[in-house]
């Protein structure tokens, strides 16, 4: 089958995943979790500073100390204190620390397409603040400042999962406190809407404003709160750790590094990830606002999340991820429009990036920079150039989970259901499937799909996939078409090499062998070029001072429970299939947000719900959870590139400094990476090579 073939066949299977419904169970029996101690009650506190009455509680939090002793530690928490104010499609206000502040409960998360604990409101700038108990004013306390991820469509800075009361405690009594604090910034269309950055200066991405308000609002109020304003380490996870990464530009306007925070932490910031350019956002912007018969401004939030929700449904991504891989290539551009429209999807080409990678997360921010040819260039403010073209120049933490793209290439593998459907014995025509007629693939297979025996069938199979992966490889895989297709047609050349390496040469796909070996080569293949590889590279690229060096660290310990689980919609009942798909591919594995938990010490998923640690989980949970809030996190973990020291948290719970990593990690069965994958990679130019220099102003 032809590239085209192939992911028409994805894009036809997609609208019926939606359907789908897959039940997940555990695969160990759940550990009993002992009776928590009696708590001791909150109680109200104030804090009364230059110009505010802030009243708050101060809570006890049951923790087990180093020694394994469980007890209780007092922690005083803030929440809900608004930073800014804002209004649509403008940036926000730093608003002061004035007034009388209720601070004692969480208040509104920022519109979103998920299911929140809060209510959700526009006005949702605010700020929680965990510090020990009774801290006093101007104590000079380390701080550190959260970032959620979420892909830049959902999360908050009150989610339970990355609350700051337990590490914050135990912190306290280790006698090694800090202040913890979590913001909320504006997510999807009302975060990232592209803004002409002639007429407004400070153009879009309004999430980042946001978060670079926190920022200041913190640099500016914290000692309040005993902070040292001085001492401020920003963290962030997925997209908060994207932020971060942007954040480390010192040419971009407003820069902050070095005097709103200094110190970064990075946990699974995807440095291979190609942003959306200004041509492309600037494109996306006017085609959403063709959708309403009024200004976009004035549309209801509410309204906007209906479409944020169409724009994000697996049929449009998978489809704007294929419109994106072929758009490049004029002589597919016609047959794409065509199939999609025979599927109700109408997408136009006006402009392209140089690879599909950004309809994977739709609502990332856009790089602001436009360089012109015949007009002056549109310099951008907050965000001018790619993460990777950013030299850091304060100390850096940044790492990855040994499983990130079990979630992160959710779409791309949606392919794996062809060879299933294909060769099932309920397809009436396969002959027809091999048509060079596009429409009437996608409607063959749409007709398929239809029936409600074929329905039963398919979703049988995929229970079958989540329980037992050799019956997930004899589905086989479309590996050459989905790997080059990924990587965008404009540029075959380097996404040929790839696959021009043992490690991921394509094997025959009628063979069981070939197929698990083919999964696994397009998994390895995502983790090195998107994760690890450039993760690594920028490590090796930071300064080589102690004071200012980086730690790299790489997190393989396989928990025995899913940190993701699928939700319903409420009207159908029907799965969402993102959280369906990275649910399946998270059944067992270090997946995108496994270490959370461990960091965290906490135990929930994403969503809130319980998980239940085994007694050597949580161990690992209050080692690794005390090591990030410290000092050695920087300091006696860091990186060096010739001993090639990596920090890691291995299968067996062990935390430990190892030398050679690569070498000793991911041999490679290529000549060329026999020396360790990633090392090979970055040697043969192969990570990187589709980030766009001409968007970059460090030549400036």
């Amino acid at each position: 089958m032809t590239y085209l073939q192939t992911t028409l066949i994805a894009v036809a299977i997609a609208t019926f995943l939606t359907g789908c419904n897959t039940d997940v169970e555990p695969t160990i029996p759940l550990p009993e979790i002992p009776d928590p101690s009696e708590p001791i009650e909150d109680k109200e506190i104030v804090l009364t500073t230059t110009d505010a009455t802030i009243t708050a509680l101060q809570q006890a939090v049951s923790i087990t100390d180093a020694s394994g002793v469980e007890k209780q530690v007092a922690v005083d928490s803030f929440k809900g204190i608004q930073f800014a104010s804002q209004s649509r499609f403008n940036h926000s206000s730093l608003l002061p620390l004035a007034g009388d502040i209720d601070a004692t409960q969480f208040q509104a998360v920022c519109p979103q397409n998920r299911p929140t604990a809060q209510q959700q409101a526009e006005d949702c700038l605010n700020l929680n603040i965990w510090r020990p108990a009774d801290a006093e004013q101007h104590k000079d306390l380390p701080v550190y400042v959260y970032i959620h991820g979420g892909d830049f469509e959902y999360g908050s800075g009150s989610d339970a999962l990355i609350n700051g009361d337990t590490v914050v405690a135990q912190g306290s009594d280790d006698g090694k406190p800090f202040i913890f604090v979590s913001i909320n910034y504006r997510l999807g269309i009302l975060g990232s809407h592209w803004t002409d950055g002639k007429t407004s200066p400070k153009g879009g991405n309004f999430g980042l404003g946001d978060q670079k308000q926190s920022l200041q609002w913190v640099n500016q109020y914290i000692e309040q709160f005993g902070g040292d304003p001085l001492n401020v380490t920003i963290m962030g996870q997925g997209a908060g750790a994207m932020s971060v990464g942007i954040f480390q530009d010192t040419q971009q306007q407003q820069s902050i590094v070095g005097t709103h925070y200094q110190r970064a932490i990075m946990q699974s910031n995807p440095y291979g990830f190609e942003y959306t350019s200004y041509d492309v956002a600037k494109d996306k912007a006017a085609n959403l606002a063709a959708k309403f018969d009024q200004d976009i401004s004035q549309v209801s939030w509410q309204d906007l999340l209906q479409q944020q929700a169409k724009m994000s449904s697996p049929l449009t991504s998978t489809a704007n991820w294929v419109a994106g891989s072929v758009a490049t290539n004029s002589g597919l551009k016609t047959a794409v429009q065509l199939a999609l429209k025979a599927l109700g999807i109408d997408v136009t080409f006006p402009s392209v990036d140089a690879t599909p990678l950004a309809t994977l997360m739709p609502f990332a921010p856009y790089i602001e920079y436009k360089k012109n040819t015949f007009s002056s260039d549109i310099e951008g403010y907050h965000f001018i150039q790619h993460p990777s073209q950013n030299d850091w120049t304060v100390p850096t933490v940044i790492g990855v989970n040994k499983h990130e793209s079990n979630s992160f290439g959710m779409l791309p593998s949606l392919t794996f259901l062809i060879p299933t459907i294909l060769g099932s014995d309920l397809f009436d025509n396969p002959q027809q499937l091999e048509s060079n007629d596009p429409e009437l693939i996608a409607s063959e297979l749409m007709t398929w799909l239809d029936d409600a025996n074929n329905q039963a069938w398919l979703v049988n199979q995929i229970q079958q996939m989540a329980k037992d992966p050799q019956t997930q490889a004899q589905a086989m895989t479309a590996y050459k078409a989905v790997t080059t297709l990924f990587y965008g047609l404009g540029d075959t050349a380097n996404s040929g090499a790839l696959m021009q390496l043992t490690d991921f040469y394509p094997n025959l796909e009628g063979d069981l062998s070939g197929a698990i070996n083919n999964m696994q080569q397009f998994k390895t293949l995502l983790n090195d070029t998107l994760f690890s590889g450039p993760a690594r590279q920028m490590a090796a690229s930071a300064p080589v001072d102690k004071e200012n060096a980086a730690t790299f660290y790489h997190f393989d310990f396989v928990p025995s429970f899913n940190m993701w689980s699928y939700r319903t919609d409420s009207e159908t009942d029907l799965p969402y299939l993102g959280d369906l798909i990275k649910t399946l591919g998270c059944v067992r594995g270090a997946c995108n947000g496994s270490e959370l938990a461990f960091v965290f010490n906490k135990a929930v998923r994403f969503d809130g719900s319980d998980i239940h640690p085994t007694s050597q989980e949580r161990a690992l949970m209050g080692k690794v959870s005390r090591l990030w809030f410290t000092d050695a996190l920087f300091d006696a973990y860091q990186y060096d590139t010739e001993l090639d020291s990596t920090l890691v948290i291995d299968d067996g719970g062990e935390v430990n400094l190892v030398n050679g990593w690569d070498a000793v990690n991911n041999i490679g069965a290529d000549p060329s990476l026999r020396e360790g994958r990633l090392t090979g990679l970055q040697q043969q130019q192969l990570l990187l090579w589709y980030i766009d220099d001409s968007q970059s102003q460090t030549e400036h």
